[in-house]
């Protein structure tokens, strides 16, 4: 048995077909430009850290990628991680994560990540040594050639701290500073290095250390750090252009400074 439909009802069916048509074209159109970004983290605190208990992780370089960077480029985040360091460079260089939220540069990290023409910040090297310690001062490599230097695995080292008669204690796990720190309050190194100081700065505000540990800035250079995107990513050679250019636009503003001064200041 078929159905008539008359002359007005075709009429009516056609403008409910349309109007549903019209409805659903701007989710499909979203949903076509939105695109997810597998960004990876190591621990880093102040830029990316996660809080006990939670999966998400946040920072300074969270609030930054998120309520600026990700809008501008209409872009999901999917965070990846905490990553031990090497699987971290790792995940970069074979594509598994299209950006790599916190990096500094060197040559061998260019060969498989683009970086963008303005970085996040300059990090400043530093020591860490308890109060007690003979060193109350650095100068140059050798006022510290006889310490035992807590670091991490995999990690990059500053200009200085690459003197071969260095003796490093390394630790090999996403979560390196909190060991790192126990070690040196238990006497088992000498002394901790930080390639930016303010991860140990925001470390010792947060754990009341300041009174037992004292800072002390290594007299080199500042690093700049990145936000790196992998060049095995299509979507990271897709978007690598724009974030250039947001990057750029908010180096001029020192956004990212304001976001990492809620954390250390």
């Amino acid at each position: 048995m078929k159905l008539a439909i008359g002359r007005g009802n075709k009429v009516v069916v056609n403008v409910l077909l349309i109007l549903v048509t019209m409805a659903m074209l701007p989710v499909v159109s979203l949903s076509a430009q939105e695109k997810l970004l597998k960004i990876g983290y190591f621990t880093c605190p102040p830029h990316i850290y996660n809080n006990a208990g939670d999966a998400k992780p946040v920072g300074a370089a969270v609030d930054y990628w998120e309520s600026v960077v990700a809008k501008k480029m209409n872009s999901k985040i999917e965070w990846v991680g905490p990553l031990p360091f090497s699987r971290y460079l790792t995940m970069l260089e074979s594509g598994e994560i299209d950006v790599a939220v916190v990096l500094g540069k060197n040559a061998a990290r260019q060969e498989f990540g683009y970086y963008s023409e303005g970085e996040l910040y300059q990090a400043q090297s530093t020591i860490l040594v308890l109060n007690d310690s003979v060193v109350k001062k650095v100068s140059d490599v050798n006022d510290i050639i006889s310490l035992k230097i807590g670091y991490a695995q995999g990690q990059m080292i500053s200009p200085l701290m690459q003197d071969k008669r260095i003796k490093w204690d390394m630790i090999s796990a996403s979560d390196w500073i909190e060991p790192n720190f126990q070690k040196l309050q238990l006497k088992r190194v000498d002394a901790l290095f930080f390639i930016e100081g303010f991860v140990a700065q925001f470390n010792l505000k947060k754990d009341k250390l300041n009174e037992k540990i004292r800072l002390i800035p290594l007299p080199e250079a500042t690093n700049p750090m990145f936000s790196v995107f992998s060049k095995k990513s299509v979507i990271a050679k897709e978007i690598f252009d724009k974030y250039n250019q947001i990057q750029k636009e908010q180096n001029k503003l020192n956004t990212y400074m304001t976001f990492l001064k809620r954390y250390i200041e």
